[in-house]
This record gives structure tokens, sequence and C-alpha cells, in this order.
């Protein structure tokens, strides 16, 4: 019995030794199998991945190419607004200038019209002052031709101090 024993214990081993072979040839079977398609997954993950960041890639050029559009739009604008201000105080500027260029000549105008009466005014007044002075003199002059006349060739008190004419 002892000997049915050993021999069924052989047996098993050897069975066993089979069956890991068939085993261990199996178990690189399916490595092999599971190695393939997980690389087959791999690669299949890797396409979708790829397409998935070409469709965020294009996705995100669009939305920068919008912003920047919405930017330069922005900044035209901006630019836009601080010319046409820039312009309408220049053109107000020159308006300005041309006001007060025509207020300085009008005025000139009128400051030398002005003088001109006022010119002709003081010579009027002053020739007519010099011949009030003269009417005065000439009528000094007869006053005291008159007064010679009538008094004959006497002294006069004139200021205090005589005086003699003839």
């Amino acid at each position: 019995m002892l000997m049915v024993i050993s021999a069924i214990k052989i047996q098993a081993i050897g069975r066993g030794r089979q069956a890991r072979k068939g085993i261990s040839s199996q178990h690189k079977s399916i490595r092999v199998l599971q190695r393939v398609g997980r690389g087959f997954l791999a690669k299949l993950e890797m396409r979708r991945a790829l397409a998935a960041v070409t469709i965020l890639q294009r996705a995100a050029r669009v939305m920068i190419k919008r912003v920047n559009i919405e930017f330069e739009c922005f900044a035209s604008i901006v630019i836009q607004r601080i010319w046409r201000g820039y312009r309408a105080n220049m053109d107000f500027m020159l308006i300005v200038v041309s006001a007060v260029t025509i207020q300085s000549f009008s005025r000139r105008i009128l400051a030398e019209a002005m003088a001109k009466k006022l010119a002709k005014k003081l010579a009027g007044e002053a020739e007519h002052e010099q011949i009030e002075r003269e009417r005065a003199l000439t009528k000094q002059r007869r006053m005291g031709e008159e007064a010679l006349r009538l008094n004959g060739n006497k002294p006069r008190n004139v200021a205090g101090k005589f005086s003699f004419r003839k």
C-alpha cells in the first residue's frame, strides 16, 4: 500500500507538472492575447484622445480668434472715438482761432475808424481853439487900441505895473 500511495503521489506530481506546463503555455497565450488586446485598446484610446485634443485645439483657436477679433474691434472703436474727439477739438480750436482773428481784424478796423474820427474831431477842436485864441487876441488888440484911442497915451495899471502904449 505504501507503494500504491507512492505511485499515486508520483503520478499526481507528474500530472501536476504536465498540467502546469499546459497552463503555463495557456498563460503565455493568454498574456499575448491580453497584450495585443490592451495594445489595440490603447491605440484606440490614443486615437480618441488625439481626436478630442484636435477638437479642443480647433475650438480654442476659434475662441482665441473670436476674442482677438472682439479685442481688435474694441480697440478700433476706442481709436476711432479718440480720433473723432481729437478731430472735433481741433476743428473747434480752428473755429475759435478764426473767430478771434476776425474779431481782432474788425476791432482794428473799428479802432482805426474811431481814431480817424477822433483825429478829425481833435483837429477840428484844435482848429477851433486856434480860431478862438485868434479871436480872443484880435478882440484884446481891438480893445487895447480902442483904450489907447480913448485914453490917449496915458499909463495904465496892468497887474500892478505901469506901462505906456503908443
